[in-house]
């Protein structure tokens, strides 16, 4: 295996390992610790439904169920790009779940 290879998977492994921290979030799973983690890594993040497609190879319901979930708990916040094109960034509550989880 050629080394750009090894570091990739490496890269990955260690992106899972620290998202995994959110999952002592009750009822989150590995796909939402995952976006949580990207706000931790960049707290000025924007998504969207089809970001979240791409990255995890997921159908745009999968994706909105995933967002959903996190709005619920005010993880994260919806923006308006237009009428019809939405955005998500860091909610109200993400702070403060992140020092209760000592991150």
């Amino acid at each position: 295996m050629n080394q750009e290879l090894q570091d990739y998977i490496k890269r990955k492994q260690d992106e899972r390992v620290a998202a995994n921290i959110f999952l002592q979030i009750r009822d989150i799973n590995e796909r939402q610790a995952q976006i949580l983690k990207m706000f931790l890594d960049n707290p000025k993040e924007v998504i969207t439904v089809r970001n979240l497609q791409d990255k995890f190879l997921v159908t745009p319901t999968t994706a909105k169920t995933d967002i959903i979930g996190l709005l619920r708990r005010w993880l994260l916040s919806e923006i308006a790009f237009n009428k019809v094109k939405r955005g998500y960034i860091k909610g109200e509550q993400f702070d403060k779940v992140a020092n209760e989880l000592d991150i």
